[in-house]
């Protein structure tokens, strides 16, 4: 029987819709039939399709062949940015961790990769380098080996990666600007630098994109909420609620940094996923990823596997 956990942002999602979200290459009447057939359960017995889901909650859900192809498929999922000897950028998506939770058997972007490492049938383990929040989604690094992991760790200690925010904000903000507010981290006030750029404005919404200049927790979601400029669906920091919307609206959109092997710099571009952009579209955006596309004089955008010179 497989065993999962309802996280903080699918509190209040009905049971089939969570299913959905869970295990989207799963057919939808499949699913329904799974609900109506009493198969799957929380600790106070079957549940019903529309049945609303609580943080915290505990589905079982039964151990059928069927059923395990569809999760494994999940589990194998996997966009790779850039790939070298030493190191891959993977595309994490909204509503996935990065790393195991209390569940061991809920799925993460770090069980992907090592699974994709195991099907290749490779002899090191990968770790990652830095963080996204649950719901936030782009790009993450994943050192190839200890020593590997090891030399990228050093360049996030030392400041050297860069990283470049798409966030869908409450109001009008300004061209531009810099926050400096002190944010709360680790349960202190710490300084934090965000500069922000406005890429275009409808009604009361605003499309930024944001660059921290310190990695403190929650960095740009603390800022925007102190500028009077939440995050939509931020519910945490008092952002607006927008329909279509089941996540906060934060993407991680390009990390820039100093290749340690090769000495070039890499730039790695992570579209904005499609169903941010159909949000976009409903409120009246004209925004596409051209907007923030690298210049002539960057380097271009690499996709796929990218051998070591």
């Amino acid at each position: 029987m497989f065993q999962w956990q309802v996280n903080p942002e699918e509190k209040g999602m009905a049971a089939l819709a969570w299913l959905r979200h869970r295990l989207p290459r799963a057919p939808v009447g499949y699913l329904r039939r799974l609900l109506m057939q009493g198969r799957v359960k929380s600790r106070d017995g079957a549940l019903d399709p529309l049945a609303i889901l609580k943080e915290g909650d505990v589905l079982f859900l039964p151990d059928s062949q069927r059923l395990k192809q569809f999760i494994t498929e999940r589990r194998l999922e996997l966009s790779i940015l850039l790939e070298t000897s030493y190191f891959l950028a993977v595309d994490k998506p909204s509503g996935l961790p990065v790393h195991c939770g209390a569940d061991p058997d809920e799925d993460n972007l770090t069980s992907r990769v090592q699974s994709l490492l195991r099907k290749r049938k490779e002899r090191f383990s990968a770790a990652p380098v830095h963080r996204l929040d649950l719901a936030t989604s782009g790009p993450v690094l994943f050192g190839k080996g200890r020593q590997a992991t090891g030399r990228l760790g050093r360049l996030i200690m030392e400041n050297q990666i860069e990283k470049h925010y798409l966030a869908l904000v409450a109001g009008r903000t300004p061209e531009c600007g810099r926050w400096t507010d002190p944010v709360r981290a680790k349960g202190k006030l710490r300084e934090a630098e965000t500069t922000f750029r406005t890429l275009e404005r409808i009604g009361n919404h605003s499309l930024i994109e944001a660059r921290p200049r310190t990695g403190r927790n929650h960095q740009i979601r603390q800022h925007s909420a102190a500028a009077g400029h939440p995050l939509v669906e931020d519910r945490r920091y008092g952002g607006p609620a927008v329909p279509g919307l089941r996540y906060m609206f934060l993407h991680c959109s390009e990390i820039i940094f100093p290749d340690p092997w090769s000495g070039k710099s890499c730039r790695i571009f992570s579209p904005l996923p499609q169903d941010l952009l159909l949000v976009l579209g409903h409120l009246g955006f004209g925004f596409t990823d051209e907007n923030i596309l690298p210049g002539e004089d960057a380097q271009p955008d690499i996709r796929g596997v990218a051998e070591e010179p």
